[in-house]
């Protein structure tokens, strides 16, 4: 097995490609105009919207099936449906890919 230095581990670990591209994505496909995006965590971002609330957007690695992100989803649904404080979804179908990996 090859080996890699800190640096490649360290990108590989603790960056994230494509959430450079996440506001364009979500303009595109939810139709919303994005003021700025900031990261909070990895894969996770503050949305500021110019026409309504701020969103949370996740991007999730290349190896998290779709089908995962979209059960994640569903399991935030039944919480919003039972009442229980727990993030809302922005959009009843939540779930987008961008660059081969799911975002929601």
């Amino acid at each position: 097995m090859a080996q890699i230095g800190i640096e490649e581990f360290s990108q590989r670990m603790y960056r994230r490609s494509g959430t450079e591209g996440l506001p364009a994505h979500l303009e595109r496909v939810w139709g919303i105009q994005v003021d700025k995006a900031t990261e909070l965590d990895l894969g996770v971002s503050r949305v500021d919207r110019r026409d309504g609330p701020s969103w949370v957007a996740r991007l999730f690695p290349r190896v998290r099936p779709i089908e995962c992100v979209r059960g994640y989803a569903e399991i935030l649904h039944f919480l919003e449906s039972q009442d229980l404080p727990a993030e809302r979804c922005a959009n009843p179908s939540p779930v987008s890919t961008q660059e081969a990996r799911a975002s929601s």
